[in-house]
């Protein structure tokens, strides 16, 4: 199983986060992915969108990280994991129909370890300023839309804890 684990932060820590992600040692530069915005020009795009939007309190983002199945998915190519992570952007950047700035990154700790993904999300819609709250509902929204993709590219899916 792949596990999925979301995290969010308040909006002064997203510079850290992002840093955290590009991290040299681990993430190629051309692993890195950006929707509607630059990686490079991340941080300015969320703070500016929450002042513009009058969100510029509470959390201020979310960080998801997912780990693959060391196992099963050692099996799957590198090309499918990368297009995969294209497609998992697209999903969490229109999540429940929303436009959020996000970016990817793939880490991959050595030639023979695993890849992971990191992804931080805006919280705050760009077109029209509503703030996503994510409700266990939401979170087993994003999971199933994420497993979809996943299945897709013969990556096992993220565990669901069941209701």
């Amino acid at each position: 199983m792949s596990i999925l684990k979301l995290m969010t932060y308040s909006q002064d820590r997203l510079a850290d986060r992002l840093l955290y992600i590009w991290k040299i040692n681990e993430t190629n530069p051309y692993n890195r992915l950006a929707l509607y915005c630059l990686p490079s020009d991340m941080y300015q795009r969320v703070i500016e969108n929450k002042y513009y939007w009058g969100q510029d309190f509470g959390v201020g983002f979310f960080h998801i990280v997912i780990r693959f199945d060391e196992t099963t998915d050692r099996k799957v190519p590198k090309r499918e994991i990368i297009f995969a992570a294209g497609e998992l952007i697209n999903t969490v950047a229109h999540f429940n129909g929303g436009y959020y700035y996000s970016v990817l990154s793939i880490h991959q700790v050595s030639p023979e370890s695993m890849p992971h993904f990191h992804l931080i999300m805006d919280n705050v819609d760009f077109l029209n300023g509503k703030r996503l709250r994510m409700t266990k509902t939401y979170l087993y929204l994003l999971k199933n839309n994420i497993n979809e993709l996943l299945k897709k590219h013969n990556i096992t899916e993220i565990r669901m804890k069941k209701t």
